[in-house]
C-alpha cells in the first residue's frame, strides 16, 4: 500500500513539474493564433473595391439570416480565384467567396478588422 501512494505521489509531482494537468489537454498555448473570423457567401457584384455577397450567416457581421451584404476591401486584400491570385474585378456573380478578416496592420487601440483576403471559387 505504502508503494502505490509513494508512485501515485512521485507520478503528481511528476506532472506538476512538466505542466501537465488534466484540463490542459487542447487548450490553445500561450501566444498561439487566433482563429481569423470569416464571412462565406455567393457574389452578387463587384463595385470598384466593395464586394457584395449573398450571406446565408455571417456571425462575423452579426447577421443571422441571409442577407446582401457589402463588404468594402483595400489595396492590402489579396484575391484569389481558384487558388490563382486575381484582381477584385475578376470575381463575377454566382462565384462562392470566403472573406477572411484581420486587424488592421499596425494595429491600432480600438481599430476595426478589415478585409486580409478574399478566396472566391468558380461556379459549378
Amino acid at each position: 500500500m505504502k508503494r502505490i501512494v509513494a508512485l501515485l505521489c512521485g507520478v503528481a509531482v511528476l506532472a506538476a513539474v512538466s505542466g501537465i494537468t488534466l484540463g490542459g489537454f487542447g487548450a490553445p498555448k500561450p501566444g498561439a493564433p487566433k482563429a481569423l473570423p470569416t464571412t462565406e457567401g455567393t457574389v452578387v457584384k463587384v463595385d470598384g473595391d466593395k464586394l457584395v455577397l449573398n450571406v446565408k450567416d455571417s456571425p462575423a457581421l452579426g447577421q443571422p439570416k441571409e442577407k446582401e451584404t457589402t463588404i468594402t476591401t483595400t489595396d492590402k486584400t489579396k484575391v484569389t480565384l481558384d487558388d490563382k491570385d486575381v484582381k477584385l474585378a475578376d470575381l463575377k456573380a454566382g462565384q462562392t467567396a470566403v472573406v477572411t478578416y484581420a486587424l488592421p496592420d499596425p494595429p491600432a487601440p480600438g481599430a476595426s478588422l478589415v478585409v486580409a483576403k478574399v478566396e472566391a471559387k468558380s461556379a459549378k
